[in-house]
């Protein structure tokens, strides 16, 4: 097995990407936990900057992203937007949806 040396004013720790690698976020500039899709066909040179993912969408592609994904992810503790013009909401619980019904807020007071 051998080292990789670090220099003293690197950034970054290196990664030795190997033939196993392909497909995989790892030596790749996607964000930790990445679950989208990564091509592994690094041969066919119209797919290698996806791959690597150093290119980066226009902003006019990241307008629905909001609309797109679920506000609700179960334990997520990332950022939370605080301003109103950033904050979308949450799905709301109602009682006329199945999932509703299943998490809605019952009243437990059995008295009458």
């Amino acid at each position: 097995m051998t080292s990789l040396s670090v220099s003293r004013n690197a950034s970054k720790l290196p990664v030795k990407v190997t033939g196993l690698d392909d497909g995989t976020t790892r030596g790749k500039a996607y964000i930790p936990g990445y679950q989208g899709f990564i091509p592994s066909n690094v041969r066919n040179p119209s797919v290698v900057s996806q791959a690597l993912g150093k290119n980066v969408r226009e902003a006019s592609d990241k307008i629905i992203m909001t609309e797109i994904y679920s506000h609700n992810i179960p334990g997520y503790e990332g950022y939370q937007p605080t301003d109103s013009t950033n904050d979308k909401g949450p799905r709301q619980l109602t009682s006329s949806t199945v999932y509703g019904s299943d998490f809605a807020v019952r009243n437990t007071n059995m008295e009458n």
